[in-house]
């Protein structure tokens, strides 16, 4: 996969293996088990306002085709602020782990813009930001390395499935359809 293949709407139909909305505010299309794409944009409505502070089963790099987005880095450290939950991104699947508490604090903030790369390691955690109207990231990951990924939210905060809200594949290919027209654009 590549920038091109990013930006043409009708190889993205005719290669992906499944379309889906995150309520974090973005479309992920899978084209392999090791290659997604993310396409940001502020018209579907998030679910929260900000992502959950979270790290992955799996190591990534994520590519910024368009747009402009930011990450933070953050360490888990003791406290009472919030807790970290266990979760695979299936909510059928079921865990013996107990919530922990812990707290966050910021480590660094970093800006992408189109042609900029990040490795992040599956055991950091970070927080992906939209700093534009839209944005275009390819995403490669590698073998999982764990059963579940871990989330931290603050006290207080209900937990949300991200993947909870099901919009339907026309309206996701014509939103695809609308970033990629738009950076053309730009």
């Amino acid at each position: 996969m590549n920038k091109s293949n990013a930006l043409d709407v009708n190889w993205l139909k005719e290669n992906h293996k499944s379309i889906l909305y995150s309520g974090f505010g973005f479309i992920q299309i899978k084209i392999s088990d090791r290659h997604r794409l993310h396409f940001y944009t502020r018209k579907l409505p998030p679910l929260i306002h900000d992502e959950d502070i979270h790290n992955h089963r799996y190591g990534f790099r994520s590519t910024l085709v368009k747009g402009r987005v930011s990450q933070r880095i953050y360490q888990i450290v003791p406290g009472t602020d919030g807790i970290i939950d266990q979760q695979n991104g299936s909510e059928s699947v079921q865990h013996d782990s107990q919530p922990v508490l812990c707290s966050a604090k910021i480590m660094s903030t970093s800006f992408y813009s189109p042609g900029s790369s990040y490795f992040i390691e599956h055991d950091i955690f970070h927080r992906v930001s939209l700093e534009s109207e839209t944005a275009i990231t390819m995403i490669k990951r590698t073998e999982p390395k764990k059963d579940f990924f871990d989330v931290f939210r603050h006290r207080g905060s209900p937990k949300i499935d991200p993947l909870s809200k099901q919009i339907d594949d026309q309206t996701l290919w014509k939103t695809v359809a609308e970033i990629i027209d738009r950076g053309h654009h730009n």
